[in-house]
């Protein structure tokens, strides 16, 4: 059976999400990166915080204030950012 896929969700937005993941796992920091990441991760909590799949909202919010603690540091430093605490071997 073909999933049906809703307005605005589609599998290049899949696709594009995650390579965007990837890329950050990979060391890339890019701020296009993080926000399209920190986007996924807020979809992700909508549809978790109702009802739907079976992730643990608190790895979720982890993931969420890790991404927003980047982009702070970005803002803070001139745009440069430090992806230290993901690395390849990560589950976030």
């Amino acid at each position: 059976m073909t999933p049906s896929f809703s307005v605005g969700f589609t599998p290049a937005l899949t696709l594009r999400a995650r390579i965007a993941l990837e890329r950050l796992r990979n060391g890339e920091a890019d701020r296009s990166l993080v926000n399209l990441v920190s986007q996924v991760a807020i979809i992700t909590s909508f549809i978790s915080r109702a009802g739907h799949g079976q992730l643990d909202i608190a790895e979720i919010e982890s993931v969420e204030r890790g991404l927003g603690e980047v982009l702070g540091e970005a803002d803070h430093t001139g745009g440069g950012m430090c992806l230290n605490r993901w690395s390849r071997d990560s589950r976030t």
